[in-house]
């Protein structure tokens, strides 16, 4: 099979990620993971400064193919779509001061890139979906607030939050419309690999091995 990660296989997997860490992660398991039996092909699309990490730790992964390119960019798409059989969409403007700074850019990445993929996957008939959002759709809780469930209604609070909280609707829309098997996940913070070296956990990994102070 191949798969895109808005990312990619020959056969079909295409994933999309902005950051790099989630991608990184999933492109790590799918190809050093795997068992010979359960072969992979993945194809990537990164903006091209998020792609140096992943470049230099499959390098020579003949499995492995990266397109340059924006989510907003249907031709690009188009051509790494190709052939894939489901789709992890993990594409956003995902530092909530940028958004907020830019709210527009926000928008334009989270919910015109999804719905370019979304008409993408139309496009090829790719029939699994898998969109990466956020648990701050639903807003934040106050101190004797309950758990927030996947029930529970949206409430996003930032500009990003709002365009991600879309995303997922639209997202929704075509799965009711057209029969998108579709898959949403909403996880809260994540740390690993190639994560960006200003938050929190790389910066005090770095400084306790360099013996210097840990900022709180």
């Amino acid at each position: 099979p191949a798969h895109i990660i808005v990312r990619q296989q020959p056969d079909g997997q295409l994933v999309r990620d902005r950051n790099g860490q989630l991608v990184y992660a999933l492109v790590d398991y799918e190809l050093l993971e795997r068992t010979p039996e359960h072969e992979q092909n993945v194809r990537t699309v990164h903006r091209q400064h998020y792609l140096r990490h992943m470049a230099k730790r499959f390098e020579g992964n003949s499995a492995l193919r990266f397109f340059i390119g924006d989510v907003r960019d249907r031709e690009r798409l188009y051509r790494a779509l190709d052939g894939v059989d489901y789709v992890v969409h993990a594409a956003a403007t995902k530092i909530v001061p940028t958004a907020e700074y830019n709210p527009f850019e926000a928008t334009q990445t989270n919910i015109v890139g999804t719905q370019t993929l979304l008409d993408a996957c139309r496009k090829f008939h790719i029939p699994r979906y898998v969109q990466v959002s956020t648990d701050e759709v639903y807003g934040s809780l106050g101190e004797n607030d309950p758990a927030t469930s996947e029930d529970a209604p949206l409430r996003p609070g930032s500009p990003y939050a709002a365009a991600k909280a879309g995303a997922d609707l639209l997202a929704q829309s075509y799965a009711r419309t057209y029969g998108l098997d579709l898959r949403i996940t909403r996880c809260a913070n994540n740390f690993g690999p190639c994560q960006y070296p200003e938050k929190l956990i790389p910066v005090l990994v770095r400084r306790a091995l360099a013996g210097e102070t840990l900022p709180m």
